[in-house]
């Protein structure tokens, strides 16, 4: 039998007994209940404390005074002329619903804040560092001690200059009474690192927006399971914007994080908004609302590594960028409490941006620029593409060494120099071939001269080519043909007797109903605020079991034209309209 730990009890005794000594404390000092900030420029005075050390203010401090119960236990404090805030003996008192720094008239000539003796902190601290615009490091934070505090709201928030907070591992005794976590650290952009992973906050109601607007976050350790990843989180409800516009955040690793929470889902819409992730570790514990969004840039999936490698994943578990939940969505989720048999169930899996990239690349030669289409790789990937043939010259090269760049471009550092001929002569079989030939016209045939590209449907078989002899006869090809859902150029339509083809190599055509005609438009979109947006076909056909979330966010590769309308494609063979949708 497994036993759920009660953590709020501790805190909630002590809080009791808290209670009773605050009543009958604040009937001997009810006239001096009243909270002060209040500064000095005078020279050195000497300050008497309920403490076994006096403070003594340096003559050269900028400002100086008191902050607390009034003259009871109230801390001392100075600004040194280090622009040091020196925090002195006694109990900080609560910042009276302020969502600003007492300190914050003083932030011009504050860098660092130290807390040189031991500081008390009440229950609430919402805010009580908040602003400080030129804090660049907490120092002493051992000095604190945290009797009561649940309340974290904001109290390192709007703080620009900080750059990193290295808390002290505290026992669980006083980590389990922490409530709030919300807007935390919110608007810190300088900071690179937080770790957290050495408290017990398994009680934390929520966490809203507590790295919102960081985007110089690289680290976050917040761990919520110290003796065994199986247990629930008790209270967490709230993770809206919690990630939200962390770029520089790189990696993440939440596998311990339970959040099927007193059998209600929390919402988790909002929770990586703005962020670009290169891995995260997620596990069967996990589970998010239908929607939730965890971008990556220049895919619009995620895979998992599994036994393979970050250059070639396993990808037997597969998400999209605009739904976390088509994996994760509670049908794998593991319950609490567990069975012996559930606990054998429980796995890790890495997942990253799904590599794999097809693009144009460029190549540069003497007569013009070369694109080669559909070039395909993994990112990271050098791969060696077939240089062009030209007709009437000859390559100084016939391939050369691309790479697959993290943006998705793909690249060559590489030159061609074409060579022309003493005669001319046809390279059979290279789609890139540029034909002379005069258009040719009959009553029953018609050449024209017209560039484009043209893919292959992904859902239909492989496509047949067809030679033409140049009259109003078309002859099968019975040993090539064309890949499904590969693109193509053609610089040729032939219409024959109502029939239309596409020329792809030197004679080798393909029927127009077997392809579609699109542009290449690597891009980010954003369909637009309302109803979901429908999906259709290249061939015009709705799609009914899918359909677009309202202000989901997709990576389009390309444009095409259905029916005089344009559209986008965020899918195989699944395309959006254009006014249901922006680029960003």
């Amino acid at each position: 039998m497994i036993i759920r730990k009660k953590h709020h009890s501790y805190c909630s005794i002590f809080r009791n007994k808290a209670i009773v000594l605050g009543i009958s404390f604040s009937m001997i000092c009810l006239i001096n209940s009243g909270v002060i900030v209040k500064a000095s420029t005078e020279e050195s005075t000497r300050v008497e404390q309920n403490t076994d050390t006096n403070l003594i203010v340096p003559k050269d401090a900028l400002f100086s005074g008191n902050y607390g119960e009034k003259g009871i236990t109230d801390p001392q404090w100075y600004i040194s002329s280090d622009k040091v805030l020196h925090l002195w003996s006694g109990n900080i008192a609560e910042n009276n619903g302020s969502k600003t720094s007492p300190w914050v008239k003083y932030s011009d000539d504050i860098t660092k804040v130290s807390f040189d003796r031991k500081v008390v902190l009440p229950r609430h601290i919402e805010y009580l560092f908040a602003n400080l615009k030129n804090v660049t490091e907490f120092e002493h934070l051992d000095n604190l001690s945290l009797p009561e505090v649940s309340y974290w709201t904001g109290t390192f928030s709007g703080d620009p200059a900080l750059k990193e907070m290295n808390f002290p591992v505290w026992d669980g005794s006083i980590t389990r009474c922490f409530l709030d976590f919300s807007h935390m650290f919110e608007n810190d952009t300088s900071l690179t690192s937080v770790d957290i992973s050495g408290w017990d906050v398994d009680n934390v109601m929520t966490m809203e927006s507590m790295f919102a607007n960081d985007p110089a976050l690289e680290n976050v350790g917040v761990k919520f399971f110290e003796q065994a990843p199986y247990e629930d989180i008790a209270s967490l409800a709230n993770v809206k914007n919690m990630f939200l516009n962390d770029s520089a955040l790189k990696t993440l690793d939440i596998s311990n994080w339970k959040m099927y929470t007193k059998g209600k889902l929390m919402d988790t819409s909002t929770m990586f908004k703005g962020t670009n992730l290169q891995s995260i570790r997620l596990s069967n514990l996990n589970q998010f609302t239908a929607n939730t969004v965890l971008p990556a840039r220049n895919t619009n999936r995620w895979v998992n590594i599994g036994n393979g490698t970050s250059q070639d994943p396993q990808k037997d578990k597969v998400f999209s960028t605009a739904s976390i939940s088509d994996y994760y969505d509670g049908s794998n989720i593991i319950e609490y409490p567990l069975s012996d048999l559930e606990k054998d169930k429980f796995a890790i899996d890495t997942f990253i941006p799904d590599p794999h990239r097809s693009g144009d690349l460029i190549i540069k030669s003497n007569l013009a620029d070369q694109t080669i289409h559909n070039v395909n790789g993994n990112i990271g990937d050098t791969i060696k593409v077939e240089v062009p043939v030209v007709k009437g010259y000859t390559a100084d090269k016939k391939n050369v060494s691309a790479i697959i760049n993290v943006d998705g471009s793909i690249t060559t550092t590489e030159k061609v120099f074409y060579k022309k001929n003493e005669e001319h002569h046809y390279s059979m079989g290279n789609s890139h071939h540029f034909s002379t030939s005069n258009s040719h016209e009959s009553p029953d045939t018609k050449l024209i001269k017209h560039n484009s590209t043209v893919m292959t449907y992904s859902d239909k078989p492989i496509v047949r080519l067809y030679s033409w002899d140049s009259k109003i006869t078309m002859k099968l090809i019975t040993n090539r043909a064309l890949q499904k859902n590969s693109g193509w150029f053609s610089d040729e339509m032939l219409s024959i007797n109502g029939e239309h083809y596409y020329r792809v190599s030197t004679n080798e055509w393909v029927k127009s109903e077997n392809v579609y005609v699109y542009q290449s438009h690597s891009v980010n979109i954003k369909t637009n605020k309302g109803n979901f947006k429908k999906l259709f076909k290249a061939e015009g056909f709705l799609i009914t079991n899918r359909a677009l979330a309202p202000q989901s966010q997709w990576y389009s590769d390309l444009i095409v034209n259905i029916k005089g309308q344009k559209y986008y494609r965020v899918g195989t063979n699944e395309f959006v309209k254009a006014n249901d949708i922006e680029e960003y």
